[in-house]
């Protein structure tokens, strides 16, 4: 390896996009290779390769490694598949909340700001880049292959604006330069007075607008340095890029190392992008050529002497396509089970590949010993058998005769059976399974505010697999969640160049990103399910009346201080919010400074108390013709009780008197026929 050269980062002339082949690009390109050749990820770790390997075929249900002998059941079991569709939609319900993060102000003047800032992240996120399907992505690669990588990056968008003319003067042709266009065809003549005119003319204006882009790398084309721990703090990480040659060469690469660039198909993830892929995918997918051909490249980030370079290489890190500073790495990781002071931890399919092929192994042998019970094996007699005997045992349509000699040439051979309890040993695995992952059967269905820390986001919070559950999104969000909100502050701050015009919280608003700070902190406010959406409009009801009693005490909001008509609407809005109102502001405006205050003539003291003590008065009044006609209806209630009683004592006294007189009259027949030589008269 070289000896590293510390000036190479103080010399701007590196960011090309050629790559400069120079001392200093020498040197950092040695240090990529070193590291991408003994980091951990993509094939430098057969152990990490193989386990993903097999949970991607689990998931799709190829279950290998478990024997099928000759013409026996080949059922599977698909625990992994089951799990993770079971516990997805709770996590991203969780995670794709109205408020994926909050940006946290630094101080009282920056509330309002801190608010807009978190709408606008948002909103690029969800509504720029289908934020659902990105944590989906990344979500399910988590738990399927131990890590869900998010990239995020700045891309910009040329198009060209065409206006054309039959003729147009010098004046006209003014006005298009001004407005930043440039005469493309047309041809110009001069006329007797001396004027310019065009004919045909045609204007073309050149337009870049940037934007923020976001997506997901696949888990087996990422690594990292082996002493890394947090992906924002790694020394070294490197993913493979799969693109097209016209993209690199619109993005301004040199041609001729474009062109040495390997087809991306010759990989050394194989084994698990074909895992990936279901048997109706077609393996040779590449047959592009020319500028349409596909190829992989390599993006690194490097950490020396705490200054970040980004290096974008061919596939073995052996030529410089770009090179350039960073001032942070972006990417961001997800784990289910991180381990701690590691970066790849334990995924949902690890805890579930041994139930799965144990499940699979039993209900395989339930199958077939029941096959065999339908269809035993027989015993033939040579002596009794003729030659129907075999052709009619070899029949199996039910009622058919099988012919022999005797009658006695074939019975079947009894099979001992194997006595297991198939069914005690699935539940057995299926309890086992629960044990280990803490999804439970008949559990799914959490709420998603189950991240706040809230009385009924605690009551949601009893059984083990929902806490678990909880566990797994707050880890989510977090670690690479909440370092991809902040990532996307921070290139939206470094790389938008005009204010943006978007539809925030109902109402079109001006977003300036080059007047924003650099922000650090946020808090995780993810998602608000509907059971908790439900128990916050509720609180926020409660709220609203309380605010009422108060207000009725105080004289009214404008003459309180412990009510005001700005608490008054935060509350109606936070309660029309929760309830899934859009836009809440048109129908609760917010209070205009002096629009509740009335234009008239002071009053004295005097007065003032008296109108207060006929208020009061007024009020008194109400309340006692409240009491009076609630004590009405009261006893009027117990009036009708009483009555009520009354009428079914009165109605049990005459029907004990009926049976009495019905048993003494069968008494009385009983002793008169006693004596009656003809016998009795009762009938």
């Amino acid at each position: 390896m070289q000896e590293y050269n510390a000036d190479i980062f103080d010399d701007d002339e590196n960011n090309t996009a050629d790559g400069v082949d120079d001392t200093g690009d020498d040197d950092v390109l040695s240090m990529v290779r070193a590291e991408f050749e003994q980091s951990i990820g993509m094939s430098h770790d057969s152990d990490l390769t193989n386990s993903r390997e097999i949970a991607l075929r689990y998931y799709n249900g190829d279950v290998f490694d478990v024997s099928v002998f000759g013409q026996r059941s080949k059922t599977v079991s698909t625990d992994i598949a089951d799990n993770v569709e079971s516990i997805l939609p709770d996590l991203v319900e969780i995670l794709s909340g109205e408020d994926v993060a909050v940006f946290q102000p630094v101080g009282m003047e920056d509330e309002e700001a801190a608010q807009q800032e978190t709408d606008y992240i948002n909103h690029v996120f969800f509504e720029q880049n289908n934020g659902f399907q990105v944590l989906y992505d990344g979500i399910k690669e988590a738990l399927l292959l131990k890590t869900g990588i998010f990239r995020w990056y700045w891309e910009e968008d040329s198009y060209d604006d065409k206006q054309t003319y039959e003729q147009i003067d010098g004046f006209g042709y003014m006005s298009m330069l001004e407005n930043g266009y440039e005469l493309t065809a047309g041809e110009t003549e001069e006329r007797e007075d001396g004027q310019i005119t065009i004919t045909g003319a045609e204007f073309t204006k050149t337009t870049t607008k940037g934007r923020v882009k976001v997506e997901t790398v696949p888990a087996e084309r990422f690594a990292v340095a082996k002493d890394t721990v947090k992906l924002r703090d790694t020394t070294y990480c490197v993913a493979q890029i799969q693109t097209r040659k016209q993209d690199l060469l619109e993005k301004g690469y040199d041609p001729d190392k474009v062109a040495n660039l390997t087809n991306v198909d010759v990989g050394d993830n194989e084994t698990v992008t074909d895992a990936r892929s279901l048997d109706t995918e077609d393996d040779l997918f590449n047959n592009s050529i020319g500028v349409m051909e596909q190829v992989t490249v390599l993006e690194h980030y490097i950490r020396v002497e705490g200054q970040i370079k980004r290096l974008i290489t061919n596939d073995d890190a052996s030529v410089i396509l770009e090179i350039e500073d960073a001032d942070y790495i972006q990417y961001s990781s997800i784990c289910p089970y991180p381990m701690p002071h590691k970066f790849y931890g334990l995924s949902l399919a690890d805890k579930l590949i041994e139930v799965q092929r144990v499940k699979t192994g039993i209900q395989r042998h339930m199958l077939d010993e029941l096959s065999f019970s339908l269809n035993q094996r027989m015993e033939v007699s040579e002596d009794g058998a003729n030659e129907n005997t075999i052709s009619d045992l070899l029949n199996n349509t039910p009622g058919a005769p099988i012919r022999s000699r005797n009658g006695g040439a074939v019975r079947p051979v009894r099979l001992a059976g194997s006595g297991f309890d198939y069914m005690s040993g699935l539940e057995t695995a299926n309890v086992m399974a629960e044990r280990r992952t803490g999804i439970m059967r008949g559990e799914t269905g959490i709420k998603a505010d189950t991240l706040h820390e809230t009385a009924s986001g605690a009551l949601t919070m009893l059984s083990e697999g929902k806490k678990r559950t909880r566990l797994m999104a707050r880890i989510f969000a977090e670690g690479g969640i909440k370092d991809m909100m902040l990532g996307l502050h921070c290139l939206i701050k470094d790389y938008a160049t005009e204010a943006d015009y978007v539809r925030l919280r109902g109402k079109w608003t001006q977003v300036d990103p080059t007047k924003w700070g650099r922000r650090h902190d946020m808090t995780i406010e993810i998602g608000v399910g509907a059971g908790g959406k439900q128990q916050e409009a509720l609180l926020a009801k409660e709220v609203i009346n309380l605010q009422a009693a108060i207000v009725n005490q105080q004289g009214g909001a404008e003459q309180g201080s412990l009510v005001t008509p700005e608490s008054i609407h935060a509350a109606l809005i936070r309660y029309a919010t929760k309830a899934g109102i859009k836009a809440p502001e048109m129908f609760f405006p917010a209070p205009q400074p002096g629009m509740g205050e009335q234009e008239q003539e002071p009053q004295d003291s005097s007065e003032q108390i008296k109108i207060q003590m006929q208020a009061q008065a007024k009020q008194q009044e109400m309340e006692l013709k409240k009491y009076e006609i609630d004590s009405r209806m009261q006893l009027e209630r117990e009036k009708m009780a009483a009555n009520d009683a009354l009428q079914r004592e009165k109605i049990d006294r005459e029907t004990a008197l009926a049976v009495q007189m019905r048993e003494m009259e069968m008494q009385y027949k009983q002793e008169v026929s006693s004596f009656r030589p003809g016998g009795s008269l009762i009938t």
